[in-house]
C-alpha cells in the first residue's frame, strides 16, 4: 500500500487483507471497501511502516519506476518518423527460454507453442501507432499485483487479470499506448514482460491462456 499509495494517491479506494501459508499460498483475503479505508485500518492499529519495511517498499517502488523507464525508452523509437516498425517489433520477440521465466509450468508450454506459431505466420505480431500517434505512455504492474486487482493494474484489460494465476508472480509486466497528442486513448499493446535484462511481448496472452 505504500507502493499504491506513492504512484496514484488520488485513487486509494480499498484494503486488501490477505492470509498466507509459510510456503506463501493465500489461504484467504478480503477486500475491505471505501476510500478511507487505509486511513481507518492506520489510525485503528497506530502502527507506523516499520523502517525496514519502509524501506523495502521504496526499494519496490524504485525498481517499478526504473522498469517503466525502461520501457518508455524501449518502445519510444516507435513513434519516431520512418521507424520500421518490423525490425522494432522483432526486437521483442521473446528468446528461448523466456516462456518458462513468464508463465508458470503448463501455461509455459502454451506460451511457447503459441509464440513460435505467431511469429512463423504470413503476418506475425506487429506493434506500432496509427497515423497521427506521434505520443506513448506505459504503464507497469507485477504478475503478483495484477492477480490482487491492484491499482496498479488499472490500465490493464480485464483479460490480463483473468489469466494472473498463469503469471509467475515476480515478473513485471508492462503495457503501451501508442495515442495522439493531449488524448489518454489510443492503440493499446499489453503483454510485454521484463525478463532479467530485456523485454519480451507475448500479444495478448489473455486470449490463448483463457481458452
Amino acid at each position: 500500500f505504500y507502493v499504491v499509495d506513492q504512484l496514484a494517491p488520488r485513487r486509494r479506494s480499498a484494503l486488501l487483507a490477505v492470509v498466507s501459508g509459510r510456503d506463501g499460498e493465500v489461504l484467504g483475503r478480503q477486500v475491505i471497501e471505501g476510500a478511507a479505508a487505509i486511513d481507518q485500518i492506520r489510525r485503528l492499529s497506530g502502527v507506523a511502516l516499520a523502517g525496514s519495511e519502509q524501506s523495502q517498499a521504496k526499494r519496490a517502488l524504485a525498481r517499478l519506476s526504473e522498469l517503466q523507464n525502461r520501457l518508455e525508452a524501449q518502445v519510444r523509437p516507435f513513434v519516431k518518423r520512418g521507424a520500421d516498425l518490423r525490425a522494432l517489433t522483432d526486437s521483442l520477440r521473446p528468446r528461448p527460454g523466456d516462456a518458462d521465466k513468464a508463465f508458470i509450468e503448463g501455461a509455459a508450454d502454451t506460451a511457447r507453442a503459441h509464440i513460435d506459431e505467431a511469429w512463423a505466420a504470413d503476418h506475425p505480431p506487429l506493434m506500432g501507432p496509427k497515423p497521427g500517434q506521434r505520443e506513448v505512455s506505459v504503464s507497469v504492474c507485477p504478475a503478483s499485483m495484477l492477480r490482487k486487482g491492484s491499482h496498479l493494474a488499472r490500465d490493464f484489460p480485464q483479460g490480463m487479470l483473468a489469466v494472473a494465476p498463469h503469471l509467475r508472480p515476480h515478473q513485471v509486466w508492462g503495457l503501451v499506448r501508442f495515442h495522439r497528442p493531449g488524448h489518454a486513448r489510443g492503440n493499446r499493446f499489453d503483454g510485454l514482460v521484463w525478463l532479467d535484462d530485456h523485454w519480451a511481448w507475448f500479444p495478448k496472452p489473455w486470449q490463448w491462456l483463457k481458452a
